[in-house]
């Protein structure tokens, strides 16, 4: 900028003094500048826990109502003042001032999150913004949560730090320093988690081991008289909500998968442990032998079968849950194509990646196999014993005979099964449906 030459004073006031300055311009001549001379001033956002002794506790912040006359209207805003004369070189103690006057609280930790110029296009006012930690009421406060000075704050009320931050992008909160000072706070506090190896949102203890890591409105404000209630649905949380539901189910799809299996293989090992002491016991069973061999191949063929279309049924909720997961992704991918014009490359998986059917070897595909190779063998073995107890056929080839091709029978099934549960051409079609409602 070029030399400037002296001001013109137009006004002094009690607060503001308003001048004229004339820069000299490039091209020649000068430019006036109607500049406002505003002292500075301190904003604090004061922020507590609930509950306090709690690592999931939720962050509150206080606001103060007010009048505000240059704009004819009450704001909600985070305590704020001028800096007096004797504070200019400490302004948190500008800070800790306006705090216990317009809240009655005290903190025992500051910390400094900015200095902003409001309007420098033509005031000289800069605000400091502090974060203040560690937040409890003064020992002489007359009453809790009640404004000191009635005449200058109408209303204070703690909130949580979510339910601000919805204040804010809902027009609600319209104050610059209080929309800037909960926005760095938020930033601050989710940056300190992820170097702490915290988390942003409590866990999910119900499902999956996983953080929630994104805003989400979890506690409903305490509603008064003559408040306005906020009857906007915030489509981002709905969104959020919703893919999260997904992760969780086909998360808890690979686990169950795996518990069944588990479980599968050992209800086989008891049965397998049952055979052997009928072996063992020959003779002394008696007539009874025979029937009870029979009895738990059955129960064990039975239990494959029932466990074969649980695990297939496991496989089609966790591909349900992932088309889901994908379509919202495609869906935002669609909102930020213009801003992000090669936003698509960031996403290896995508609806289209998906995989349909089963192929050769997969996970899915050896645990099925597993299960009904046993139960194809409980059945054959069932069979081989209940033939051999037939006089006319025991002895000879026959029951080994009916013992394969029950074998074949029940194998055969399974596949059958398997390959319509699974079919490939199903499955791709359900996402060619998706995508075309997508439009993409």
């Amino acid at each position: 900028m070029q030399e400037q030459s002296s001001g013109e004073e137009l006004f002094q006031g009690k607060l503001i003094k308003l001048r004229v300055q004339s820069i000299p311009q490039p091209g020649g001549g000068t430019k006036r500048f109607e500049i406002v001379e505003h002292p500075d001033a301190v904003a604090i956002v004061a922020l507590r826990y609930d509950p306090v002794n709690d690592s999931d506790a939720v962050p509150y912040v206080v606001l103060v109502n007010q009048e505000r006359p240059a704009i004819q209207k009450k704001t909600w805003e985070i305590p704020a003042g001028l800096v007096e004369a004797n504070e200019r070189d400490t302004p948190e103690l500008a800070a800790a001032r306006e705090l216990r006057e317009e809240t009655g609280y005290l903190a025992d930790e500051w910390r400094c999150l900015t200095r902003e110029y409001p309007s420098p296009g033509f005031s000289t006012e800069a605000i400091t913004i502090y974060l203040a930690l560690q937040v409890h009421p003064a020992p002489d406060a007359a009453t809790i949560d009640t404004p000191g000075d009635p005449t200058e704050i109408a209303e204070l009320r703690w909130i949580p730090l979510n339910e601000a931050l919805a204040w804010c992008y809902n027009g609600e909160i319209e104050d610059g320093k209080t929309l800037l000072g909960l926005c760095l706070v938020q930033n601050m506090l989710m940056s300190e988690k992820t170097v702490t190896g915290g988390y942003t949102m409590p866990r999910d203890l119900m499902n999956m081991p996983f953080p929630r890591s994104a805003n989400y409105r979890t506690t409903e404000p305490e509603v008064k008289p003559g408040d306005k209630l906020n009857a906007i649905l915030n489509i981002e949380n709905m969104l959020l909500e919703e893919f999260n539901y997904a992760s969780v189910t086909a998360y808890q799809a690979m686990e169950d998968r795996a518990r069944m299996f588990n479980l599968y293989l050992l209800l086989v090992g008891v049965v397998a442990s049952g055979l052997g002491a009928l072996y063992q016991l020959g003779g002394s069973a008696g007539i009874y032998s025979r029937p009870l061999a029979v009895t738990l191949l059955l129960i064990a063929g039975m239990i494959g079968a029932t466990f074969f279309v649980k695990l297939i049924r496991l496989r089609q909720a966790w591909r349900e849950s992932v088309i889901c997961m994908n379509v919202i992704k495609e869906f935002y991918i669609q909102q930020f194509q213009r801003q992000m014009p090669r936003i698509e490359r960031a996403f290896r998986w995508r609806l289209k990646t998906i995989p349909a059917g089963e192929r050769l070897g997969s996970t899915t595909f050896i645990v099925c196999s597993t299960v009904a190779l046993l139960e194809s063998v409980c059945f054959a073995g069932a069979a081989f014993v209940g033939t051999n107890s037939v006089p006319i056929l025991s002895g000879g080839v026959y029951p080994y005979i009916i013992a394969v091709v029950i074998f074949a029978i029940a194998l055969f099934l399974n596949v059958l099964y398997y390959r319509h549960s699974l079919n490939v051409h199903n499955e791709q079609s359900v996402i060619e449906e998706q995508a075309e409602e997508l439009e993409i």
